[in-house]
């Protein structure tokens, strides 16, 4: 952003405890401002930056509440003087002494921010709030009132948009312990029609905000994509030295195996909290998040019962073949992909508790070969089984977790989120059963690849980043379409993004 161009700011106010602190730490992404049960923590003016790529594009004050409402009032309804108002009440004399709170409130408005007031659609509006309304309307800067239904019921929100709609220049229901991205984007674009001078500065922060989101996505698709490598070429080697060893070598190679596999899933979980911001798992997983990858529970929830698994095999099936045919520069005309289909949706059942493939080395005498021969000592290799399930339920859970992290706002408190509220429950299970077939395909063709690279198979550069880029790509625009909504539809009418390059 140039130096030239204002930043807009913002002073969050409202009365104590009414979710002030929250919204800004919904807006700036922030879980660390404290948030908490008891009114009126936030007892000064604080002010928290909002950064693209190190660059500030926009600031929110977090204010205290209001504590003489009425004082206030009546002074600036007296007040007929040509300076700012609310800059003329806070360099008042005696008055930052008398009213520290009132002048903490309005020195953002003194110094050209506009207001964002919070309440709670879940309680009554009082005189008090009637009396803040009018002040910052009186201040003369530019409102936008937001209904934060902290119990999630809304009860009152008639009523406070009656009383608000007088006194604001726009308003919003706006739930800062819920608020997607899309939500924010919306928050944020009310304030092009309620402050004029600032709609080329607020278009710039909004697009600045959706290209780093994308960014952020494409990210994540990467992140999955090294998850899925790690764990599909992993090798656990076990030496053994009787013919009775190679038991116990199977099970340390597969306890191996698993290990990796569970490690992979918690690196790939915090490289995407860090991405999202998170600084922790805030938020409570759905079960199929929580359970252990490889329990009973997990793949039940995913939906992998018999039949859709061996639907799930056909597309694995046929997309290893498409690749095929690919390769082939289209001669077989899809039979290998017919053929591939079949195949693996036939024997993925009788392989579905298989995750392990074992081998054990063999010894060529002369013409003869002779599998499994330890000659004085040999081991046992174990890799993830080319037809198992298992990277399929990865790549379910690794979805999974980025839409959880994606959707869950930054706002917390320390008294904890109703059961009801909380986003991640309502994700649907077995996420790519509602994708296309060609989607499907173009991200399980992936797995096909990586199997072949760890068996040693060749495969030119060329095809295999073709691969990867139609995976980050198609990862990655599905991502956007289920957390930008319309704010990636605002953005792609005025600047399309790029695709991935080959």
């Amino acid at each position: 952003m140039a130096d030239t161009t204002p930043i807009p700011a913002f002073a969050i106010v409202g009365q104590p405890n009414e979710g002030k602190t929250s919204v800004i730490a919904t807006l700036a992404e922030n879980d660390r401002i404290l948030i908490g049960p008891i009114p009126g923590m936030t007892r000064r003016l604080t002010r928290h930056p909002v950064r693209v790529d190190d660059d500030e594009i926009m600031v929110l004050y977090d204010t205290p509440g209001f504590e003489s409402p009425g004082a206030c009032l009546e002074w600036l309804r007296g007040y007929k003087g040509l300076e700012n108002p609310a800059s003329a009440f806070v360099n008042f004399r005696g008055h930052r002494e008398r009213y520290p709170e009132e002048c903490e409130i309005l020195q953002p408005l003194a110094n050209g921010a506009a207001v964002i007031y919070v309440v709670d659609g879940d309680r009554e509006p009082r005189e008090p709030d009637r009396q803040e309304a009018e002040i910052l309307r009186l201040c003369g800067v530019a409102r936008i009132g937001v209904i934060n239904s902290k119990g999630g019921v809304g009860r009152y929100v008639p009523e406070w948009k009656k009383l608000m709609l007088k006194d604001f220049n726009t308003l919003r229901e706006f739930n800062a312990c819920n608020a997607v991205f899309a939500d924010r984007i919306e928050l944020l674009q009310a304030a092009e029609s309620v402050v004029p001078d600032w709609r080329d500065s607020m278009q710039t922060t909004v697009a600045a905000l959706c290209r780093a989101w994308e960014e952020r996505l494409e990210n994540a698709a990467e992140i999955m994509l090294d998850g899925m490598e790690r764990v599909i070429k992993f090798r656990a080697k076990t030496h053994f030295d009787s013919d009775a060893g190679h038991i116990i070598a199977k099970k340390k190679a597969k306890l191996a195996v698993e290990v990796e596999v569970r490690s992979t899933e918690t690196a790939f979980r915090e490289r995407i909290l860090k991405l999202f911001r998170h600084h922790d798992d805030h938020w409570d997983l759905p079960p199929n998040l929580e359970a252990d990858i490889f329990s009973d529970e997990v793949w039940r929830c995913l939906g992998m019962d018999k039949r859709k698994l061996i639907l799930t095999a056909a597309v694995t099936g046929a997309s290893s073949t498409v690749l095929i045919d690919y390769l082939l520069g289209g001669a077989s005309l899809g039979i290998f992909a017919l053929a591939g289909g079949v195949t693996f949706g036939a024997g993925a059942w009788m392989t579905a508790d298989n995750v392990v493939r074992y081998k054990l080395p063999s010894v060529r005498l002369g013409p003869i070969r002779i599998p499994g021969v330890h000659l004085g000592g040999t081991y046992v290799e174990a890799g993830i089984e080319r037809r198992s399930k298992l990277p399929g339920i990865l790549l379910e859970r690794m979805l999974l977790f980025i839409l959880s992290a994606a959707s869950w706002a930054h706002a917390r408190r320390e008294d904890g989120i109703s059961k009801e509220a909380e986003p991640s429950d309502q994700i649907d299970e077995g996420i790519l059963n509602s994708w296309s077939k060609d989607d499907r395909v173009k991200v399980m063709t992936v797995i096909e690849v990586l199997h072949r690279l760890a068996e040693g198979k060749s495969l030119s550069s060329t095809d295999v980043d073709t691969a990867e880029n139609e995976f980050r790509n198609t990862i990655a625009r599905i991502l956007k379409q289920q957390t930008m909504g319309k704010a990636v539809q605002r953005l792609a009418a005025v600047a399309p993004p790029e695709p991935l390059p080959p």
